[in-house]
This record gives structure tokens, C-alpha cells and sequence, in this order.
């Protein structure tokens, strides 16, 4: 009866140290994975070029996929800012398209594969995001807000989330090139939401240009 005894305590202290027993409620930590892109970083040559160099990400990245860099003027590489910003008539993120198709057509790409995206619901806009970079698409966002002033653009181009999940509610890190504070920049989605907000005249909304169709 003594052995009986012992062997029951043995398997009783065995259970516990294994995560069964009161001691932890037999919880576990969540485990997290990470969808990150691997995208080229580009600095912003000037104050208000912030959306100029977030474009040449984009297209650089595009370009990449290709296995090719387009050929204009028979100079292959990436435009340059300034070039950008000419052809964009300024800084406007709604006129971002069609300057980012027009130099897309060259690689390849269809005339129409960049769209400006305006979100009005909270969650609308990142699980957009999250579908962009799922299928290997980066994604220009407009801030708001940020810690130094508004009207700014970055380039989203990964998230962490929880390894069994799929939701945008189980994300808790998105990372993103900032042109003007430096690349893989990563921030919380609460932070992501408030800063991307924009207030106006035209109303609360954020914006978005990436591919069409997601």
C-alpha cells in the first residue's frame, strides 16, 4: 500500500510541473508569427517628399517581382522623387495612382493596378491591409496623426499575429517603412488605427493605395 502511495504522488506532482494542475490553470503563451515583406527603404529627400519615397518603394518592390527594373528613356531603375512629384502635380495621395500606373505600365503591369482606397470603419481598412500583404502586396497609408505632425505617408509592409489565427483582431504588431524616421518601423494596431484617421471637411475616414480588387 506504501508503494501505491508514493507512485500516486509521483504521477500527482508529475501532472502539476507539466501544466495540469492549479498551479498555471494549464494556460499556455500565445505564440505569434510574422508576415513581413522584404521591400528596399527609401528616406524622403525632403520635408514634403514623404509620398514621393513611399512610391518609390511601392514600384521598386513591384519592379523586384518582375525580376526586372522597367526601362525608360532606355535607364533602367526606379524614378526619381522629384520626377515623382512632377508627375504627381505635388503631393495630392489621391492622384497617387495614376502616377504609380503610369510608370507600372512599363514593367507590365495593367493601367488600372493601383487604386486609392477610402475607408470609413475602424477595421475596414486593416483587414484590407492585411489581404494586400497576405498576397505578397505592399500598401501606401496616409497618417493623420503622428508623433511629430500630420498629413504623412508610410508603407505598410508586414504584421505579427497569433500563429492559429487569421483575424486582424488577434494582430499586435504592424510594421511599416517610415520615409522621414527610418525603415521596419512597428507600431500597435489601437496606435495604427489612431494615426492613420483622417478628420477634415469632408469628414473621419483613412486612405489607402495599394492594388485593386482587395
Amino acid at each position: 500500500m506504501k508503494k501505491i502511495f508514493i507512485l500516486f504522488a509521483i504521477l500527482l506532482l508529475t501532472s502539476y510541473s507539466f501544466g495540469g494542475g492549479k498551479g498555471d490553470g494549464g494556460s499556455t503563451t500565445p505564440k505569434y508569427k510574422e508576415v513581413k515583406l522584404t521591400v528596399t527603404y527609401y528616406w524622403q529627400e525632403t520635408s514634403y517628399f514623404c509620398g514621393m519615397a513611399c512610391m518609390q518603394m511601392y514600384l521598386d518592390y513591384l519592379f523586384t517581382k518582375k525580376d526586372y527594373y522597367w526601362d525608360y528613356w532606355n535607364r533602367k531603375r526606379t524614378p526619381t522623387q522629384q520626377e515623382l512629384w512632377n508627375k504627381n502635380v505635388g503631393g495630392a495621395m489621391a492622384n497617387f495612382p495614376s502616377t504609380l500606373n503610369y510608370y507600372l505600365n512599363f514593367a507590365g503591369y495593367g493601367n488600372s493596378y493601383t487604386k486609392y482606397y477610402i475607408f470609413y470603419g475602424d477595421n475596414s481598412q486593416l483587414n484590407t491591409q492585411k489581404s494586400l500583404i497576405d498576397n505578397s502586396e505592399v500598401c501606401i497609408v496616409g497618417f493623420g496623426k503622428t508623433y511629430y505632425g500630420s498629413d504623412h505617408a508610410v508603407l505598410m509592409i508586414g504584421y505579427e499575429i497569433k500563429s492559429d489565427s487569421s483575424s486582424v483582431s488577434d494582430i499586435r504588431t504592424i510594421y511599416y517603412h517610415d520615409p522621414w524616421h527610418g525603415a521596419e518601423k512597428y507600431i500597435s494596431p489601437s496606435k495604427w488605427k489612431d494615426y492613420t484617421i483622417i478628420n477634415d471637411g469632408y469628414g473621419t475616414y483613412r486612405m489607402s493605395v495599394a492594388k485593386a480588387g482587395f
